[in-house]
């Protein structure tokens, strides 16, 4: 089992593959049966590849979004982190067509992580109204 050092380095690499903008990189640090729930998505996601393909959505909705820790919190099973993100949306985001809009969203989340280093769930807590308020014009 790894210990609390290795379960951070896990979630930083995941954190400098995101800023990175390395879809392939952001998923293959998750298990092959990893699974994402995320309050704007109705089901979670499962699997490497649904994890990477949403890092990739990302990378062309906001070309230039970073994520950024301001604290962590570890053990040797898991982390949790508040995290800020911050873009530009410029690409179409789900629905939404390019706005433009700069935004920033503040989120807490928690990873499991297992004894391979490889995470295994991954909770985000965020507001999704949030973040659809600062990219929807306003009349």
């Amino acid at each position: 089992m790894p210990d609390a050092d290795a379960t951070e380095s896990t979630i930083r690499r995941l954190f400098d593959a995101f800023n990175r903008r390395d879809a392939e990189a952001t998923g293959a640090l998750h298990a092959p049966d990893s699974v994402v729930y995320d309050p704007s998505f109705p089901e979670p996601l499962r699997g490497r590849q649904a994890i990477q393909d949403e890092a990739a959505a990302w990378f062309t909705a906001a070309p230039d979004t970073t994520m950024e820790a301001l604290r962590f919190w570890a053990n040797e099973t898991g982390v949790a982190a508040e995290v800020r993100i911050t873009g530009h949306q410029t690409g179409p985001l789900g629905d939404l067509p390019p706005t433009g809009s700069a935004f920033e969203q503040w989120a807490v989340a928690t990873w499991r992580v297992n004894a391979g280093g490889l995470i295994t769930e991954e909770v985000r807590y965020y507001s999704p109204a949030a973040i659809q308020s600062q990219l929807t014009p306003n009349p």
